[in-house]
């Protein structure tokens, strides 16, 4: 069974249309009073301390000591935000001894809400109307230790794949491996029941670069607004579609990953394949 993950990147992309919406334009304007905004006492814990009006796109952005780096950037057709934590295990431990896994999604969730609450806050000053949000893109990717496994080359070619058995061809042993899937929308019928799944996601787990011994897992989710557009001024859909990207890697991904991690008893003679180095393309 693996171990708890830990969250070290979220990422959101909120989209409109290619088309044009009354008087709002991206540009140097609104980016600028984005970032004086985000200065105002409802939205300041989520404040940004530079701002680069000349990068394609602008950007704001924000890095603390230990690495961790927030960027917002208004792009021609969506507003894009993320939070990237740094992935040396050294530097998760925080004033508590061990940031709790959920407070990292809480807080990115919150840095969300107060970036579209201060986008809102600059249209009504300046007498504009945002455009509607037809697309949610999310990204997450997380670690996580398998404890049944000897690291995460076993975990997913070995019992995932079960192909290192017959990579004789190659003349050595691999020092990467991923896995991917891709889902599309569709009704799952179980009897009388039907569920439905609006939203497109591609999953990924594979070797992580830094170290070999974790899983790298990464979900890519594309959440349709099939009920309507979403808004930025109603910003629990997009909290909601967060925390569902969220809950799908760290509970479903976790849990397919979960029937492997197991050691069969007497399983010492299982093949112990060297997990050094990755490549430079790896994760």
């Amino acid at each position: 069974m693996l171990g708890d993950t830990r969250a070290i990147l979220f990422q959101t992309e909120l989209e409109w249309p290619p088309v044009e919406f009354g008087n709002f334009r991206v540009g140097p304007t609104f980016v600028r009073r984005l970032y004086n905004a985000m200065f105002e006492p409802d939205f300041s814990d989520y404040h940004y301390d530079n701002l680069d009006l000349q990068g394609k796109p602008p950007t704001l952005s924000r890095q603390s000591e230990d690495g961790r780096r927030w960027i917002c950037q208004l792009r021609e057709r969506s507003l894009f935000v993320e939070d990237r934590w740094p992935s040396n295990p050294q530097s998760w431990m925080d004033e508590y001894g061990k940031a709790p896994p959920k407070s990292r999604l809480d807080e990115f969730v919150k840095a969300v809400q107060a970036v579209a609450g201060a986008a809102q806050h600059v249209a009504t000053e300046i007498g504009c109307e945002l455009p509607p949000i037809f697309v949610q893109r999310c990204k997450i990717q997380c670690l996580s230790q398998p404890l049944g496994s000897r690291g995460s080359l076993q975990l997913l070619a070995g019992k995932v794949a079960r192909v290192m058995d017959v990579i004789a061809p190659f003349g050595r042993p691999p020092s990467y491996f991923g896995v991917r899937f891709r889902f599309s929308p569709c009704d799952i019928e179980r009897g009388d029941n039907t569920t439905q799944h609006r939203d497109f996601a591609t999953v990924r787990f594979e070797t992580f670069t830094e170290d070999a011994s974790q899983v790298w897992m990464e979900v890519a989710a594309a959440h349709l607004a099939t009920e309507g557009p979403l808004s930025f001024d109603d910003p629990g859909p997009i909290q909601a579609n967060i925390k569902k990207s969220y809950d799908f890697l760290t509970e479903k991904c976790r849990e397919f990953l979960n029937q492997f991690d197991e050691l069969p008893d007497g399983d010492d003679a299982e093949d112990d394949t060297d997990e050094g180095e990755t490549d430079e393309d790896g994760h």
